[in-house]
């Protein structure tokens, strides 16, 4: 199986901001959809972490 290659800064930077932006509209978001934004964004946060390794 080939090895993933490891993102650029410029993608990293664009996946970031996605999720600074899915953190921002949390606060106008109802109970519900404020717990799904925030476990799209642990999991964005944590796809971005594991790239990184």
């Amino acid at each position: 199986m080939p090895r993933r290659r490891k993102p650029d800064s410029a993608e990293l930077i664009r996946r970031l901001v996605a999720v600074k932006v899915m953190v921002a509209s949390m606060k106008d978001a109802m109970p519900a959809a404020a717990r799904e934004l925030r476990r799209q964004a642990g999991e964005s946060i944590d796809d971005i972490i594991e790239d990184l390794r």
